[in-house]
């Protein structure tokens, strides 16, 4: 009897060695990427708008049930994904209403889960894993900008979380219990320490700097709660918990929810700043968006039929787009005090323009390289939304022979 019980033993702790091993099967021991401390105790919070906007089934429409993170840019859904149990991982691209796959994209990376949660710059998208590098990609067309990586902040051991911050160009992340972690694009540390008690399963973050408010707030989605999505307010300045917090109800279709990514954004519904973010799910992971602000509906609406071109070797960028017409309430403009352009989310020059008037202007850049530019209207009620893009300006560098 006890050889039969050691046998048994045996076989179970191999049984689980296996299972935590990647695998070449479409239906993989595992769909959820979990932290090993999870408080599951209803948590009470503010509940002021945080209704539903958003709520996609991701895992059927991109096939993959190891959906984990997600960040928006450039009208566009950017999906992280640990690829069915199978290498390489993925990065899924979606169109702003998520209904159409429309790239996908191999990471650079083969750990278990991959890329988990993103941010963007307003530039170029980030994300990071196990690995020693937060890898930068392109939104424009999804391809990798290595030139932009940043080193892993040392004492991270994954960079899990993500969010940045454009007031100190910082970024912010976390690891479930273990340390928060401010760091520069160099990857130097600007600051770290224990996230609040009871914070054990931090997943997602997300940069809120509003103006509806005087601070700016960290926003921080963990694995807590019923359903154990919840999200918490930090504040970066004191290190300390804020006041609201809110537990992402059970979305449609779901009968368990687990955290994952989150972001901040008044770029998918201008009428709102919203919250978005994944849920891994039973039984599919789901992509969300909740309203947390109005937006001022008296700024102008983004300029239409934006172009950004490439003139090679005389390296000048080229821009044409067409003036608003309209604010976000869809009131007819009467005017528009100036036309901002930015280059690498930087004010680059102001021009006179008037609604739906037909605009160009020509940027010569200092170098061969990829340069995001946007055009925006400023009107009494204050900055527009923004149109724009990211091209890679002047002549490429050839490969080497083959």
């Amino acid at each position: 009897m006890s050889r039969f019980i050691s046998i048994l033993l045996c076989l179970m702790i191999a049984t689980s060695f296996a299972l935590a091993e990647k695998v070449e099967v479409m239906e993989q021991p595992q769909s959820e990427d979990m932290s090993p401390v999870m408080n599951t105790t209803p948590i009470p919070g503010s509940d002021a708008q945080w209704d539903i906007l958003l709520d996609v089934d991701v895992e059927a429409l991109c096939v993959d049930n190891q959906i984990v993170g997600c960040e928006f840019a450039m009208n566009k859904w950017f999906i992280t994904s640990g690829g069915n149990n199978l290498n390489p991982n993925k990065l899924y691209i979606l169109n702003s209403t998520a209904t159409t796959l429309l790239q996908t994209v191999d990471q650079p990376t083969t750990s278990v889960w991959g890329w988990r949660d993103g941010a963007f710059d307003g530039t170029y998208l980030y994300f990071g894993d196990d690995n020693a590098t937060v890898h930068a990609v392109n939104p424009a067309d999804g391809a990798l900008v290595p030139a932009m990586n940043i080193p892993k902040p040392a004492g991270c051991a994954v960079v899990r979380s993500l969010a940045y911050d454009p007031a100190s160009d910082h970024f912010w992340t976390g690891n479930f219990g273990s340390s928060f972690f401010e760091f520069t694009r160099a990857g130097t540390v600007v600051w770290s320490g224990a996230p609040p008690t009871g914070w054990t399963a931090v997943y997602g973050m997300a940069w809120d700097a509003a103006p509806s408010h005087a601070a700016a707030i960290l926003w921080i989605f963990d694995q807590t709660g019923t359903p154990q999505t919840t999200i918490r307010e930090y504040n970066p300045v004191t290190h300390a918990a804020g006041a609201t917090t809110h537990v992402v109800p059970m979305l449609s279709g779901l009968t368990a929810q687990i955290a994952g990514g989150l972001g901040f954004t008044n770029q998918w519904n201008p009428a709102f700043y919203t919250f978005f973010g994944i849920v891994q799910g039973t039984a599919h992971d789901k992509l969300f968006a909740l309203e947390m602000y109005t937006a001022n509906l008296q700024l102008a609406a983004a300029p239409s039929a934006f172009v950004l071109s490439n003139n090679g070797a005389a390296l000048t960028a080229s821009l044409s787009w067409t003036n608003p017409t309209q604010n976000l309430a869809g009131e007819p403009l009467t005017a528009i005090n100036y036309i901002q352009i930015t280059r690498d989310n930087t004010p680059l020059t102001q021009l006179t323009g008037t609604p739906g008037q037909a605009m160009t202007y020509n940027d010569n850049v200092p170098a061969s390289a990829s340069y995001s530019y946007g055009v925006y209207a400023v009107t009494s009620a204050g900055n527009g939304m923004t149109a724009g893009g990211s091209a890679w300006i002047g002549l490429d560098t050839p490969g080497a022979p083959t």
